[in-house]
């Protein structure tokens, strides 16, 4: 190795090797391995830190339903698989008819024009018919779909000021899945 660097002193510098240029690389290497150690740990820091304290760039879509509505409703499990079905599309990508479940069960359960019954059936439909566009494609039933929104069709025609959130899930679940509901 000595003698390698040695001739490489006499090619390039013109002169014999000298200790002092040695010395020097050796201090000048050290310096640039600090430096360069030391820009590395800032920029991990930086990172870490971006990552601490980021906000979720996508937030979860979540049902908002009055509580005594749940109650006197008694529709509690029937929310809850409902969440559970929002949260399935919203994970495989499907947003939009995640977005267009859960707006038209807050609809439901917001009607002025809906009785308790009529509500307790609507989100009932909502949530059957979540259970079956959460499916895999290959489990999914169109048939089923199609019926569960055709009662579910029916419910809300009795209220006007819900007919366009049923009209938005119509248009989700057309474009992310492609059934026609009626």
């Amino acid at each position: 190795m000595r003698q390698a660097l040695e001739a490489d002193c006499r090619q390039f510098l013109g002169q014999p090797l000298s200790w002092e240029y040695v010395e020097q690389f050796g201090s000048d290497e050290m310096k640039f391995r600090d430096r360069s150690e030391r820009e590395a740990k800032i920029v991990k820091g930086k990172r870490d830190l971006r990552r601490r304290t980021a906000k979720p760039t996508d937030t979860s879509i979540s049902l908002n339903i009055n509580k005594s509505t749940i109650a006197s409703l008694n529709l509690g499990t029937v929310v809850g698989n409902l969440q559970a079905n929002v949260s399935v599309l919203q994970d495989a990508g499907q947003k939009d008819l995640a977005r267009a479940l859960s707006a038209l069960a807050e609809a439901l359960t917001d009607s002025q024009t809906l009785n308790e019954e009529q509500k307790r059936e609507g989100i009932e439909m909502v949530a059957a018919l979540g259970d079956e566009l959460a499916k895999p494609e290959a489990e999914r039933k169109s048939s089923v779909a199609k019926l569960v929104a055709q009662r579910l069709g029916q419910v809300v025609r009795r209220a006007s000021e819900v007919a366009g959130a049923y009209e938005l899930l119509k248009v989700a679940v057309r474009s992310s899945i492609g059934i026609e509901l009626p």
